[in-house]
């Protein structure tokens, strides 16, 4: 108890530590920035040189090939949700050797990594699909979380502040 709190026979306020205020901060932004991406047609325009996502093209429009890449895509994020880490990375590794394969794929590894608490994956993952894809802002908030998980909070909100800036 700080002393004048004590003599007042009052509690003194309560201050959050650093690394809560960051990752409030970090997690409103990552919720900006997904819903920048909604409104904005799920960043399918992206930035220069940018390519639309295979997932993001009608079934009609897609190869036979390109259907596989999303089943694969797909059952990678649902083996993820349900938390069988070790199963997804097969989907999700097969998308990535993928002739059609592009920066969701990179995406959903590098998340599956991060899932399992292998960050230098995880980077190299998420990295790889923000190379691919300059401005994709999904991949820029998932190098925030690693960022956040290795406790190296201004470059968190970097990050996350990239993505909320993302197209």
């Amino acid at each position: 108890m700080w002393p004048a709190a004590a003599e007042a026979g009052e509690r003194p306020a309560k201050r959050l530590s650093k690394p809560v205020m960051v990752g409030g901060i970090a997690a409103a932004i990552a919720v900006i920035a997904v819903l920048i991406l909604v409104l904005s047609g799920l960043g399918s325009s992206g930035s220069a040189g940018a390519f639309p996502l295979v997932s993001l093209k009608s079934p009609d429009d897609r190869t036979e090939i390109e259907n596989l890449y999303v089943t694969r895509i797909e059952n990678a994020r649902g083996r993820m949700a349900a938390h069988e880490f070790d199963e997804a990375l097969v989907p999700a590794a097969e998308a990535v050797r993928m002739d059609c394969a592009d920066a969701e794929a990179f995406l959903v590894r590098g998340s599956i990594y991060r899932e399992r608490g292998d960050l230098d994956m995880a980077r190299a993952g998420l990295e790889e699909a923000l190379r691919m894809q300059e401005g994709y802002a999904a991949a820029a908030a998932g190098l925030g979380w690693v960022d956040l998980e290795e406790n190296n909070h201004d470059a968190a909100l970097e990050r996350f502040e990239q993505a909320a800036g993302m197209d």
